[in-house]
């Protein structure tokens, strides 16, 4: 069993808490902090599997956190994740504490790279927000990493496997993600984006 404290805490959600694997610095655990609404798997079991179902496609965990499977922690079942850190070593700042210290220009390219990568690979979020995003700065540039709200929590989760769906989907979440940071993008041409690899 792992055993998490205080000082391992590096983040808050509404619904789970993320702590920093005390043995493997390239890991972090995300435990739940509430339970789920009746009837709803837990966010954090939605979102493996959605993940899993991503890994099968091959799809490049660039711009996500890659997921490692479950442990047994003192606070209960965790969930392992890829730790998304900096070119230093530090971990990644939210882009909600870092965006005011871009450009424009900056945050619209690495949105719309952001943005160009999940319809590419039909990668379907389920909360855009900037608290879910990290700015992963490397030796020369910089990226954004989505690491929660990942994954189609509709009932009927048709754009899980309907790719062109997927990306209809993920352009209408974007298109109201950008204008509640008044931030403008070219409209994306859907059929532009191949279909990513499949191994089902």
């Amino acid at each position: 069993m792992i055993i998490l404290d205080e000082t391992l805490l590096i983040g808050k959600g509404s619904e789970r808490w993320c702590y920093q694997h005390p043995k493997m610095p390239e890991l972090c655990i995300k435990v739940a902090v509430i339970p789920p609404k009746p009837g709803r798997k837990p966010q954090s079991e939605r979102e493996a599997q959605y993940l899993q179902l991503l890994a099968k496609r091959q799809t490049p965990f660039t711009h996500i956190s890659a997921y490692f499977g479950m442990i047994n922690t003192n606070l209960g079942i965790g969930y392992l994740f890829r730790t998304v850190r900096d070119i230093d070593g530090s971990l990644s700042q939210r882009l909600e504490e870092v965006q005011t210290r871009l450009t424009q220009t900056e945050i619209t390219r690495l949105m719309s790279v952001l943005r160009s990568y999940m319809l590419q690979y039909a990668v379907v979020p389920c909360d855009m927000s900037v608290k879910n995003i990290l700015l992963q700065k490397g030796q020369q540039d910089s990226r954004l990493v989505l690491v929660d709200g990942v994954g189609n929590k509709d009932f009927i989760p048709l754009a899980s496997y309907c790719l062109p769906y997927a990306r209809l989907k993920i352009a209408r979440i974007w298109q109201k993600f950008l204008k509640r940071l008044n931030l403008e993008l070219p409209k994306p041409s859907l059929h532009h984006y191949s279909e990513p690899i499949s191994t089902q």
